[in-house]
């Protein structure tokens, strides 16, 4: 559809595929469409909200939807364009970094299989995965 920017999504009518309420991505979409002073009146939605991102994907790809907010690594795994790559982080995880679980995860993300997939999937910055900011131990 020759899909750039969020001003030709609306001048183009291009069915939206939404995401559910309080997720990073439909917090971040809406940021972008209020920055762009785009009213969500002024979109073509799709009646069903996607429950993921390959949701949205595979909305995309059957026509239920033109566009959708995802990661890159959905629209690669479906060939489907995409637009930005955004950096968004996603909120501070709290997590008891010494129990066990965490334990046995830690090994696995520093492998280069995952570090290779990490870069096939695309769309993810693991810079920093795992980082200890504050031990309040």
């Amino acid at each position: 559809m020759g899909i750039h920017t969020l001003a030709d999504m609306v001048a183009k009518k291009a069915n939206l595929i939404d995401r559910q309420s309080g997720l990073d991505s439909k917090k971040l979409l809406d940021y972008l469409l209020e920055k762009a002073g785009i009213n969500k009146d002024q979109l073509s939605i799709a009646d069903k909200a996607a429950r993921t991102e390959m949701d949205v994907g595979l909305a995309i790809s059957n026509g239920k939807a033109d566009v959708g907010i995802a990661v890159r690594s959905v629209a690669r795994q479906l060939h489907l364009d995409s637009v930005s790559e955004r950096k968004i982080r996603s909120g501070d995880a709290s997590i008891d970094y010494f129990e066990p679980p965490i334990q046995h995860f830690l090994p696995a993300i520093q492998t280069p299989a995952f570090i290779e997939l990490d870069r096939e999937l695309g769309g993810y910055d693991i810079t920093g995965l795992m980082k200890v900011v504050l031990n309040m131990r």
